[in-house]
C-alpha cells in the first residue's frame, strides 16, 4: 500500500463501511425473499407463479454471490458456535483469512490454538461468557495462520436464542485487520525511531568524548526506541577479525561477555548478524532468532536474557564499516522500511559523529605536538622560520624574535623582503639553488629591526608537500656576527704581520737608495755655487727627506723605531699634545683633557708616543669638520687573567688607559676593520698618507700595550690606549686582587656559563680564590641540567649571551621559568648597548660587558647577591 500509515487507515476503514452496508442490505433482501419464497409454495396455483418463484431464487443466489464477495473485498468472515456441543464452522473466506482451504471446519480446541498464548485463556472467558449471559464481544488480537503467519483480526461474536428465549447459538465474523495494524505499528515504530533519531542528534551536538557518545546512543535506544538491550562494537583488523564491544545498554545480564563475534567468513562467529553487517557494509534484521540457523551459536545465550528479534546497523566510513550498533528486541521484531530507513539514519550519524571526534582529537594531539616542538624550537638560540615560496612568513620562533628583534604578530603572514633587508645580489642567487638542489647553506648579512647589520650562517630546506611539489622552506640562521669579528680580527693581525714583513724589506731598499742622495747633495752644493742650482739641490734634498720620513714611518709600522725608552708622565706628555691643540686646531672644536692623581708612569719614547697620541688627535679633528668635542680622559687599570682570555692582545697586569675621544662622523661598519691597513684612508687624495693608524698601532704594540676601538656612525669615535704602567709588583698587585678591598664570598655556589673554556677556567680561579663554590657549563642546555640538579644551592648564575646549542636569553627564559626569583648576571662581548640591550630584554637587572676584569665581575656579584627579589637592595 502506497501513502501514509494515517491514510490507508481511514481508506481500509471506510471501504469496511461500505462493504458492511451493503452486506446488511443483502441480508435483509435475504430475509424478503426468503418468506417470499415460502409463502409462494404454498398458493403457487399457475404457471406465472411458478414463473415468479423461479425469479426469486435467480436472485437469492445472486445476492448469495453479492455477499461472499463482499466478504471477500472486507476480508470479512463468518463464524458459528452449535451450542452446548461447541461444534464450529468457518466459512470460506474465514479459512482463507486463516490459510486454510475453503470448506475445512476445525474443532473449537482446534479454533482456540490459534490465538497466542498469552491471549487464549481471555478468549475462552469471552466465548462462554457470550453463550451463558448472552454478552456480545468486539475486540482486536493477534493469530497465527496455519502457516505460522502472524495477522491481526477483529474478532466479533453474539447470542442467537430461540423462540423461547435460549441461546441455542453464537455467530460472529473475524475481519483480516493485519494491514491497518501493520501500518499502525509501523507508524508507532517510524515515530519511536525518528525520536531516537532527533536525541541522538542532540547528543552529537553536546557530548566530545567518544566513549561518553556511544554510551548515550545505547541508553537512548533502550529508553526511547524501547529495546531492551543496545550495543555498539568495533571491528578489528587482528587475525581473527573480531567485534570488541565498546559499550551497552539494557539488560545486558553479562550477554556480550559470554559471547565472541567476529566478521570473518571463515569462522562461525562470523555467519551470524553482526559479522554480515560488517562484510556488507548493510543492515541485517533476524525478526525472530529462533527460526534463524546463522543464530545458533548465540541462541542459548540470547534467549536466557529474554531477547527475541535483532537488528543490526553499520556504522561506516566511505571505505568500510568500522563498527555496528546492535539493537535487541524482548520479542519477534518486523521493522518497516521507513523505520529501518530512519535507524540506518541514525546508525550513519553516530558514524559521522564517531570520525569527526577522532579527526578533532587527532587535530588536538597535532595542535599539542605541534605546540611542544614549537616551545623546543622557541628554546633554541638560532632563528628558525618557515616561509611559502612567495616569501610571507608561515612560523616565527622565539630565537627568530632574539637575532632580528621581529616579535611573531609582527611578521606572520608579512614577505621577508618588508622587514629583513638582503643585498639581492646575494639572496636571489641563493633562492635559485634552493629551488635547483633542494637546499641551500652560505652565509648573508640582514638588517635587524634596530637598524643593526648582522651576518648569519643560513641554513635552508625545500618542503615539499604530499605530491612532492615546492610548498614552504624552512629557514635555520645563526647569528655568527661575533664570530666573524673575532675571525676578522685574526686575519687582520695575520695581514698586518704580512704587510709589516714585507714594509720593513722596502723600507731598508728605500733607505739605501735615500742614503747615497743625501749625501750626494752635501757634495754638489760645494761644486754648484749658483743659486739656480742650489734651488734645485735644495728641492732634492727636501724630497730625499721627506722620503726617508716616509721611510722611518713604515719602519715604525713594521717593527716600531729602536728609540730609547725612558719613564715617561703621560699628564706631562697630554699637557704638551694639549698645547698643540689649542694652537693649531679650529676654535670649533672643545677640547676636554681628564686626568688622574697618582698616575702611574709608562717606560717609552716620548717621541714615538707624542706621535700616536698627535696622530690620534688629528684624526679625530678631521672627523669633526664643523667642530665638535674631543676629550683626552687618563685613569689606571688592572688588568686581569679573565680579561685576558678575551682580548689576545692584552696581558695581565697594570696599564694607564688613554682614550682620545670624538663627537664626529664616526666610523662605517663596513670599513672598521680596515683602519689599522697600511696605506688605506678615506681622506682625499694628497691629503693622507694611510699610514697614521697602521704606524699608531706598530708603535703601540712595540710598547707592549694594545689598542681598542668603539665607533657608531653620526655618534663619534672612542680610541683606547693600553701601555703596560711602570708601577712596583707590589703595587700592581695591591691595586688589583687586594682581597680587603674587593668583596669576598661566603662560599656560595655560582654557576658560570660560557662557551670560551679559557674564561670558564679562569673564572673558576677567581671565584674560588675569593670564597665561592663554582659549577661549569659550556652552553644553556648544560647549564639548565645543572641548575635543575642544584637548584637550592645556586645564588647566582653568570652567563655569555651568545652560545651554541642554547644562547644567554633563552637560557634566562628557561631558568625564570623554574625558579622567578632567580639571580642572574648577563655577559657579552658585543659592543655594551647591544649586549645590555638583550639582557634587558631576557629579563635580567646586572651586565657585565666582555672583556671584564675580576673587580668588576666580583663587585657586580657581590651587588647580585645583595639585591632582594624584585631588584631592590638589601
Amino acid at each position: 500500500m502506497n501513502g501514509p500509515p494515517q491514510k490507508q487507515e481511514q481508506d481500509v476503514e471506510q471501504r469496511i463501511a461500505e462493504l458492511v452496508a451493503k452486506m446488511r442490505e443483502t441480508q435483509q433482501e435475504l430475509q424478503s425473499l426468503t418468506g417470499r419464497q415460502s409463502l409462494a409454495v404454498d398458493v403457487l396455483q399457475n404457471e406465472d407463479q411458478q414463473r415468479e418463484a423461479e425469479a426469486a431464487r435467480e436472485k437469492l443466489g445472486w445476492n448469495a454471490t453479492l455477499q461472499r464477495i463482499a466478504g471477500k473485498a472486507a476480508r470479512l468472515g463468518g463464524w458459528a458456535i452449535e451450542l452446548p456441543e461447541y461444534k464450529l464452522t468457518w466459512s470460506d473466506e474465514t479459512c482463507v483469512i486463516h490459510d486454510l482451504p475453503p470448506g475445512y471446519q476445525p474443532t473449537f480446541e482446534e479454533g482456540v490454538s490459534m490465538f497466542p498464548v498469552e491471549y487464549r485463556d481471555e478468549v475462552i472467558r469471552l466465548v462462554k461468557n457470550c453463550a451463558q449471559e448472552g454478552t456480545p464481544y468486539d475486540f482486536e488480537v493477534p493469530k497465527m495462520t496455519a502457516k505460522g503467519r502472524r495477522i491481526w483480526v477483529r474478532s466479533m461474536g453474539e447470542a442467537v436464542r430461540d423462540a423461547e428465549g435460549k441461546i441455542i447459538r453464537l455467530q460472529g465474523a473475524f475481519q483480516d485487520i493485519t494491514e491497518r495494524k501493520q501500518a499502525e505499528l509501523d507508524l508507532c515504530k517510524s515515530n519511536r525511531a525518528l525520536r531516537m533519531l532527533s536525541a541522538c542528534s542532540e547528543a552529537l551536538t553536546r557530548i566530545s568524548d567518544e566513549k561518553q557518545l556511544l554510551a548515550e546512543v545505547c541508553r537512548l535506544a533502550v529508553e526511547i526506541g524501547g529495546y531492551r538491550m543496545a550495543w555498539v562494537g568495533y571491528a578489528q583488523d587482528d587475525e581473527s577479525r573480531s567485534i570488541i564491544p565498546i559499550t551497552h545498554a539494557g539488560e545486558e545480564q553479562g550477554y556480550l561477555s559470554g559471547i565472541k563475534t567476529s566478521w570473518s567468513e571463515d569462522n562461525i562467529t562470523g555467519r551470524g548478524p553482526a559479522g554480515q553487517t560488517i562484510r556488507s557494509r548493510q543492515a541485517v534484521v533476524y525478526e525472530d532468532i529462533t527460526s534463524h540457523s546463522d543464530f545458533l551459536h548465540w541462541r542459548e545465550n540470547a534467549q536466557a536474557c529474554g531477547f527475541r528479534g535483532v537488528i543490526f546497523l553499520p556504522l561506516r566510513d566511505e571505505h568500510r564499516a568500522f563498527g555496528l550498533l546492535g539493537l535487541y528486541a524482548g520479542q519477534v521484531t518486523q521493522p518497516g522500511r521507513d523505520e529501518l530507513k530512519l535507524l540506518q539514519e541514525l546508525a550513519d550519524d553516530l558514524a559521522f559523529g564517531i570520525n569527526s571526534l577522532r579527526a578533532r582529537a587527532e587535530h588536538r594531539i597535532a595542535e599539542q605536538k605541534m605546540a611542544q616542538q614549537a616551545a623546543l624550537l622557541d628554546k633554541a638560540r638560532d632563528a628558525i622560520f618557515v616561509r611559502d615560496l612567495a616569501n610571507l612568513v608561515l612560523f616565527w620562533n622565539k630565537g627568530a624574535e632574539r637575532v632580528y628583534g621581529w616579535n611573531a604578530v609582527e611578521v606572520l603572514g608579512r614577505s621577508t623582503s618588508e622587514f629583513l633587508s638582503t643585498d639581492q645580489r646575494t639572496f636571489l642567487p641563493a633562492v635559485q639553488a634552493l629551488l635547483q638542489k633542494g637546499e641551500w647553506a652560505g652565509e648573508l648579512q640582514k638588517k635587524t629591526k634596530a637598524g643593526h647589520v648582522i651576518t648569519v650562517d643560513c641554513r635552508w630546506t625545500l618542503v615539499r608537500d604530499e605530491r612532492q611539489e615546492p610548498n614552504s622552506v624552512l629557514c635555520i640562521e645563526t647569528d655568527i656576527t661575533e664570530r666573524k669579528q673575532l675571525e676578522a680580527n685574526f686575519l687582520r693581525a695575520q695581514r698586518m704581520e704580512s704587510i709589516g714583513t714585507l714594509a720593513g724589506g722596502i723600507a731598508h731598499d728605500l733607505n739605501n737608495v735615500f742614503a747615497p742622495i743625501l749625501m750626494s747633495v752635501a757634495l754638489l752644493r760645494m761644486n754648484m755655487p749658483d743659486e739656480e742650482s742650489k734651488d734645485l739641490l735644495h728641492t732634492l734634498q727636501t724630497s730625499a727627506q721627506r722620503g726617508a720620513e716616509l721611510v722611518k714611518q713604515v719602519l715604525s709600522f713594521a717593527r716600531g723605531v729602536e728609540g730609547e725608552r725612558i719613564e715617561v708622565n703621560p699628564v706631562h706628555l697630554m699637557r704638551e699634545i694639549l698645547n698643540v691643540v689649542r694652537d693649531t686646531f679650529p676654535k670649533s672644536i672643545v677640547f676636554n683633557f681628564l686626568d688622574k692623581q697618582d698616575l702611574w708612569n709608562v717606560t717609552g719614547d716620548p717621541t714615538q708616543l707624542h706621535q700616536v697620541f698627535l696622530n690620534l688627535c688629528v684624526n679625530a679633528r678631521d672627523a669633526m669638520p664643523n667642530g665638535g668635542d674631543l676629550t683626552l680622559k687618563l685613569e689606571n687599570v688592572v688588568l686581569d687573567a679573565t680579561y685576558a682570555t678575551t682580548n689576545p692582545d692584552s696581558r695581565p697586569g697594570a696599564y694607564v688607559v688613554v682614550q682620545v675621544a670624538d663627537t664626529g662622523a664616526g666610523i662605517p661598519p663596513e670599513i672598521r676593520d680596515k683602519i689599522f691597513e697600511p696605506f688605506f684612508t678615506t681622506k682625499e687624495f694628497g691629503k693622507g698618507t694611510g699610514l697614521g693608524l697602521s704606524t699608531t698601532l706598530a708603535i703601540v704594540k712595540s710598547h707592549g700595550g694594545f689598542i681598542k676601538v668603539c665607533s657608531e656612525v653620526g655618534q663619534g669615535t672612542n680610541f683606547e690606549v693600553y701601555l703596560p704602567a711602570n708601577t712596583t709588583e707590589a703595587a700592581a698587585h695591591q691595586a688589583a686582587v687586594e682581597p680587603t678591598r674587593l668583596p669576598l664570598g661566603n662560599g656560595e655556589l655560582i654557576l658560570v656559563v660560557d662557551d670560551e673554556e679559557g674564561l670558564r677556567k679562569i673564572a673558576r680561579r677567581t671565584l674560588e680564590r675569593f670564597g665561592y663554590r663554582v659549577l661549569l657549563a659550556a652552553h644553556g642546555a648544560e647549564a639548565v641540567a645543572l641548575y635543575v640538579q642544584h637548584s637550592q644551592e645556586i645564588a647566582v648564575v653568570l652567563t655569555d649571551m651568545a652560545m651554541p646549542i642554547m644562547d644567554g636569553p633563552a637560557l634566562i627564559l628557561a631558568l625564570k621559568s623554574l625558579n622567578p626569583q632567580a639571580r642572574i648576571i648577563g655577559s657579552s662581548g658585543l659592543t655594551s648597548a647591544d649586549g645590555l640591550a638583550k639582557a634587558v630584554g631576557a629579563g635580567v637587572s646586572h651586565f657585565v660587558p666582555k672583556p671584564y676584569t675580576a673587580e668588576l665581575m666580583l663587585k657586580t656579584l657581590h651587588e647580585a647577591l645583595n639585591e632582594r627579589p624584585g631588584g631592590k637592595k638589601k
